[in-house]
């Protein structure tokens, strides 16, 4: 097994890369850089097996399936809440596509991707306050599709820290 080390992110303490899988340990969070999407303990496996989908590729998949079923991965709702409830600032993952002029309410802190939604979002959640309501234009990143929006800073070269990630690269 080959393995070097790279800095790669200000999202984790370490991030651990198999081929074009990323795993960020401290939000439990599996990556696809080719699709631009998460993964979760019941959708990784199949996940992995459309990319290796050729007999000759079979044994790089089960080496993949194999180091991935050792991390700890949860359900897309266990993931959102543990994104959500960080302290820490989350900054844009690469492996994801980032959502320009997202809403967020300064009430409750949801995300959504359109002002009507906002409106609407705060006029039946926040009816007593609805008047002091302000929501902001941000940035924001989707575990799915068109759900578990999240708000992330822009990454800047600038602030990079020297935060590890490890590649492993199957034989």
């Amino acid at each position: 097994m080959n393995s070097n080390l790279t800095s790669h992110t200000q999202n984790a303490a370490e991030c651990i890369s198999f081929s074009f899988l990323f795993y960020y340990s401290k939000f439990s969070l599996l990556l696809c850089s080719e699709c631009h999407i998460a993964l979760f303990s019941d959708t990784f496996s199949s996940h992995v097996k459309s990319h290796y989908k050729q007999h000759a590729e079979k044994e790089k998949q089960r080496e993949l399936l194999s180091q991935i079923s050792s991390l700890s991965l949860f359900t897309a709702a266990e993931t959102f809440a543990l994104i959500q409830q960080s302290s820490m600032t989350v900054f844009a993952f690469s492996e994801l596509d980032v959502h320009k002029n997202a809403f967020s309410c300064n009430l409750c802190h949801q995300v959504l991707m359109n002002k009507e939604n906002m409106k609407k979002h705060c006029s039946k959640n926040h009816a007593s306050n609805f008047k002091h309501t302000v929501t902001s234009s941000i940035l924001a990143q989707s575990l799915l599709k068109n759900s578990f929006f999240f708000q992330v800073q822009a990454r800047s070269l600038s602030t990079v820290s020297n935060i590890a990630s490890v590649r492993i690269v199957p034989k």
